[in-house]
C-alpha cells in the first residue's frame, strides 16, 4: 500500500517544496477566479500528511487552504473552490482537520474542504477516470508528493493530463533514483529496486541512457531526462525545480500542463525563488550560518551573462526562419526562460542591427523595443522577427 512516512520536523527542503506549491497557487488562483470561463476549481493533495510539524512548520494542506482563502478574499467571485485532501494515515487526516478548524475557522466561507483516507495508488487510478469527465468550465490542480515513486505510473499521469484542464505538481526523490538507476537493471539486482526498474521502463524506451549504467550522467541531467519524459513527446508543457536536501542530494518538483498560461506562471515562480538560475533551492542559501561571499554579486552577474549567451544562441538559431511574437514567446518559455530575459536579447540584437521587427498588420517597422512577448500574442500576433543577412 502507498503510505507516506511521517516526518515530525519540517526541514529546509520540505519548506522549499511547500513554498514552491504555495507561490504557484498565489499566481494560479487569481487568474482562475477572475476568468469568466471557469466556475469551479478542484485542488487535490493526494499525500497531504499531518498538516503541521512539531516545530510549527505548516505543510501543503494548510498552506494551500490559506492561499485559497487569501485569494478569495482579495478577488471575490462566484467561482467555487474545492480542496480535496487525502492521506492513508487517518491520524494525519485528523491532525489536518483539527489544525485548520483552529487556525482558519472561517475557511468554509471560501472553500469546501473534503477529506479522504484512501490508498493513493487506487485513488490516482480512480481520479484518472473521473477527471476525464472534467467540464469545460472546471479546472484541476494535483499536488502529488509521494514517499518515493511506486505509485507513479506513466499511463495514469497521461490520463490525468489528457482532458487539457488538469495541471500536476509531482515531487520525486531524484538523487536516490539516480544513484540506483544502473543497478536497477542489473540481472543480479535485488527485488528492492524492482519499483525503480518498473518506473524507468515505464517512461524510457530500451536503449535510452536512463536505462543503463552510464556513469557520466549526473543528477541534474537525470532530472532533465525526467522532465522531458513528463512532456509525453512534447505534448505538454513541463518544468522542473531542484531542491537540495543535503549537500549534493536532490529532490525535484515537476510541473506538467497543457496550459501555456499556467506554464508561464510556474516559470515566474521558479525565477522568483531563484533569481540567478530559475533552477532550484540550494541548502546553503537557506542557512543563517553561511557567510555571504564577497564575490556573490560577481557570481550572480556571471550567471546572468551565461544565461544571456545561452538564450541568445537559441533565439538566433530559432529565427533562421522568420517567426511572429507568439511563436517566439512559446519558444522562450519552453527553453525555461521568461519574456523579460528574451526582451534583453532582442534589444541587443536590434542595437547590433541584426534584427528587423515588422508589424504584421502593415508590414512597416515596429516601434523600437516593441516585441509583444506575452500570452495574448499567441493567438493574435502583432510583429514578425526577421534576422538580417550579414
Amino acid at each position: 500500500m502507498a503510505k507516506k512516512k511521517s516526518q515530525n520536523m519540517m526541514l529546509a527542503h520540505s519548506k522549499a517544496k511547500v513554498e514552491f506549491y504555495e507561490k504557484y497557487l498565489e499566481r494560479y488562483l487569481p487568474i482562475m477566479l477572475l476568468t469568466p470561463y471557469v466556475n469551479t476549481i478542484y485542488i487535490y493533495d493526494v499525500f497531504c500528511g499531518r498538516g503541521v510539524y512539531e516545530n510549527g512548520g505548516e505543510g501543503s494542506p494548510v498552506r494551500a487552504l490559506k492561499a485559497i482563502v487569501d485569494a478569495k478574499r482579495k478577488h471575490p467571485s462566484d467561482t467555487q473552490c474545492y480542496l480535496r485532501l487525502n492521506d492513508y494515515d487517518s491520524n494525519n487526516i485528523d491532525s489536518v482537520k483539527q489544525y485548520i478548524a483552529k487556525e482558519i475557522p472561517d475557511y468554509e466561507h471560501y472553500c469546501k474542504v473534503q477529506f479522504a483516507n484512501m490508498d493513493a495508488e487506487g485513488l490516482l487510478d480512480s481520479m484518472a477516470n473521473s477527471l476525464a469527465k472534467t467540464k469545460n468550465n472546471e479546472r484541476n490542480l494535483l499536488f502529488i508528493d509521494p514517499y518515493g515513486y511506486k505509485t507513479i505510473h506513466k499511463d495514469t499521469l497521461e490520463k490525468l493530463l489528457k482532458n487539457g484542464k488538469t495541471e500536476i505538481i509531482l515531487f520525486l526523490p531524484v538523487s536516490f533514483m539516480h544513484r540506483f538507476k544502473g543497478y536497477a537493471f542489473d540481472i543480479e539486482a535485488s527485488e528492492g529496486v524492482a519499483p525503480l526498474r518498473r518506473f524507468t521502463e515505464d517512461f524510457f524506451p530500451d536503449g535510452h541512457p536512463m536505462r543503463n549504467g552510464d556513469k557520466e550522467m549526473d543528477v541534474h541531467e537525470y532530472i532533465e531526462n525526467l522532465r522531458e519524459a513528463f512532456s509525453y513527446d512534447d505534448r505538454y508543457y513541463t518544468a522542473s525545480y531542484q531542491i537540495e536536501r543535503d549537500k549534493g542530494t536532490y529532490f525535484a518538483l515537476f510541473f506538467m500542463s497543457s496550459n501555456l498560461r499556467g506554464f508561464e506562471k510556474i516559470l515566474e515562480v521558479k525565477w522568483g525563488l531563484d533569481e540567478e538560475d530559475g533552477n532550484g533551492f540550494l541548502l546553503e542559501k537557506a542557512s543563517p550560518y553561511v557567510q555571504t561571499s564577497l564575490f556573490e554579486e560577481e557570481f550572480a552577474a556571471a550567471k546572468k551573462r551565461e544565461h544571456g549567451k545561452r538564450l541568445r544562441k537559441a533565439i538566433l538559431e530559432y529565427l533562421q526562419v522568420p517567426r511572429d511574437n507568439g511563436q517566439l514567446f512559446k519558444f522562450v518559455l519552453k527553453k525555461g526562460y521568461m519574456a523579460k530575459h528574451a526582451n534583453e536579447v532582442l534589444k541587443q540584437l536590434q542595437e547590433e542591427c541584426w534584427l528587423d521587427v515588422i508589424t504584421t498588420a502593415t508590414g512597416n517597422p515596429a516601434r523600437k523595443g516593441s516585441f509583444y512577448l506575452n500570452y495574448d500574442g499567441v493567438n493574435s500576433p502583432k510583429v514578425k522577427f526577421i534576422l538580417k543577412q550579414k
